[in-house]
């Protein structure tokens, strides 16, 4: 397998499932001024929140393992990245904390999904002389990526929250 227009495609679309991976590592510790001051969200809570991503994360990154074998990476990356947007899109318009948990555990599903499935992909569609580097790249850089943005947005809007 060369390196082509279709490996650069795939490692750009791999990049923004795991870009989104970062990015939501860091949105519910931006966010946790504005939940406990604004929101009356206990810290015990807080941590429930990070933890429901997480243990979300786990059963994505099981479930989307099983999916990307059976059904291949490809399906399984636009299945579960569906998911990950209904839980995210859930996220913003709960109206109470139970609904926020819930969305945060299924966003945290498709994202453990979608960002093991999009690096598997990477690493299928690599030539083999440079399929480490390249998974890893896609992994390093658009995790940091996702932070970065969600750090740049928490400076811009800091007053805000």
């Amino acid at each position: 397998v060369g390196f082509g227009r279709f490996q650069v495609f795939v490692g750009i679309t791999a990049m923004l499932f795991v870009v989104g991976d970062g990015m939501e590592m860091a949105a519910v510790s931006m966010l946790s001024k504005s939940l406990l001051y604004e929101r009356g969200v206990g810290w015990k809570m807080l941590a429930l929140l990070g933890s429901l991503v997480f243990a979300g994360y786990i059963v994505g990154n099981l479930w989307g393992g099983y999916c990307s074998d059976r059904f291949g990476r490809r399906w399984t990356l636009a299945a579960f990245g569906i998911v990950f947007l209904m839980g995210g899109f859930c996220s913003v318009v709960s109206y109470n904390f139970v609904v926020f948990a819930v969305s945060r555990f299924v966003t945290g599903i498709g994202i453990g999904a979608a960002a093991g499935s999009a690096c598997s992909l990477m690493a299928e569609c690599s030539p083999t002389m440079h399929r480490g580097k390249l998974t890893m790249m896609v992994t390093g850089l658009g995790t940091a990526l996702g932070m970065a943005l969600v750090a740049f947005s928490g400076i811009m809007c800091h007053e805000h929250l």
